[in-house]
C-alpha cells in the first residue's frame, strides 16, 4: 500500500475510516486510561494509520484457515490468523492490515502516559518504549481483554472501579513482558495505614451510589493506583472492586430491610446499573434474590 499513513487524532476518526460504527464501546462510561471497542467488520483494505495511543487488537472470529495481511514501515506480514491473537502496536508506529471475510475484533487504545506511569507515576511515556508485536498469542492478556468486553456486555454503567482494576492488571502485564524496560515493582508486606484506610474506607460508604473510580481512591491516599491496589487488598483482604460490591450489597440489605423502595430504586441507590446488576451480585454474595431476602 504506496499512500502515506494516516494520522488518528481521535478514535472517531477510526470509526469513519472504517466506515463502521463499534457494536460496544466504552467511549460514554468514563473510564480512565483506556477506551474499549467491538467491531464486527466485513472484509476489506485497513489504510496504515498511527495514533498518539497504545494500540492493542485482538481477534475475536474469523472463518477458519483464513489469511491475515498486516502492514507496517513498508513490510508485511501474512498468516492464517487464530483466535484471540493479538496485535499490540505502540503510539504513533503507523500499521494496516487486510482481510478477505467478515472479523471480529476487540480493541484497546491505552493512553500513552497513564501506562508508563501504571507503576511508577513519576515516569513518562518518552521513557517507556513497547516492542511492537505482529502476532501475539497471549492466554492472559486475551482474558483481560474479554473480561472489558463483558463488562461492556452488561451495559458498563456502574462499573468504572472493575474495569479500571482490570485495564491496571492489563497495563502491569504489558509493562512487563512488552517493553525495553526492565519492570522490578516493589513489594510491600504491611497493607494502608489504619488512618489511610479508615479515609478510603468512609469515602467508598459516604460515595456508594457514584461510580467509583481506580484512581480517584489512590489519589486520595497518594499513592499509584498499582500499589494502592495491592495495600488495600493487604490490608482488607480483597481487591478495592470486590470490597465497593460487597458494601453496595450491604447497604442494599439494609434498604431492603428498612425502605419501601422498589428493588430498581435500592438498585441504583446503592451504584448498581440496574435491578439486573444488583440480583446478579445480591445473588452471588447471599445465595438469595433481594426479593427472597425482603420477603424472609
Amino acid at each position: 500500500m504506496s499512500q502515506n499513513p494516516i494520522a488518528i487524532t481521535n478514535s472517531q476518526e477510526s470509526d469513519r475510516i472504517f466506515a463502521n460504527r463499534p457494536i460496544l464501546s466504552s467511549q460514554s462510561l468514563g473510564w480512565q486510561g483506556i477506551e474499549v471497542k467491538y467491531r464486527q467488520m466485513p472484509g476489506m483494505a485497513m489504510p496504515e494509520m498511527y495514533a498518539p495511543w497504545h494500540n492493542i487488537t485482538f481477534l475475536c472470529s474469523m472463518r477458519p484457515g483464513s489469511k491475515l495481511v498486516r502492514r507496517s514501515g513498508g513490510k508485511q506480514w501474512v498468516n492464517s490468523a487464530q483466535v484471540g491473537e493479538a496485535i499490540i502496536i505502540p503510539a504513533t508506529m503507523s500499521y494496516g492490515g487486510e482481510w478477505e471475510k467478515e472479523i471480529e475484533t476487540l480493541t484497546l487504545m491505552l493512553d500513552a502516559d497513564t501506562f508508563a506511569g501504571v507503576i511508577d507515576e513519576s515516569q513518562d511515556a518518552t521513557n517507556v518504549e513497547i516492542i511492537p508485536q505482529l502476532v501475539q498469542v497471549d492466554p492472559l492478556l486475551y482474558h483481560l481483554g474479554l473480561g472489558l468486553k463483558n463488562i461492556l456486555e452488561s451495559g458498563g454503567e456502574g462499573q468504572r472501579l472493575y474495569a479500571e482494576s482490570l485495564t491496571h492488571t492489563l497495563m502491569v502485564h504489558i509493562l512487563q513482558h512488552y517493553t525495553t524496560r526492565v519492570t522490578d515493582p516493589k513489594t510491600y508486606s504491611d497493607g494502608l495505614a489504619k488512618v489511610k484506610l479508615q479515609l478510603v474506607l468512609d469515602y467508598i460508604e459516604g460515595h456508594l451510589d457514584r461510580d467509583l473510580g481506580l484512581k480517584d481512591l489512590a489519589s486520595l491516599v497518594q499513592l499509584s493506583p498499582h500499589y494502592f491496589s495491592h495495600l488495600f487488598k493487604q490490608s482488607v483482604g480483597i481487591a478495592p472492586h470486590q470490597y465497593v460490591l460487597q458494601q453496595r450489597v450491604e447497604r442494599a440489605k439494609q434498604l431492603l430491610k428498612r425502605s419501601h423502595m422498589t428493588i430498581s430504586e435500592i438498585a441504583y441507590a446503592v451504584g448498581f446499573a440496574n435491578q439486573a446488576h444488583l440480583n446478579r451480585h445480591f445473588k452471588r454474595f447471599t445465595g438469595i434474590t433481594p426479593g427472597a431476602f425482603r420477603r424472609g
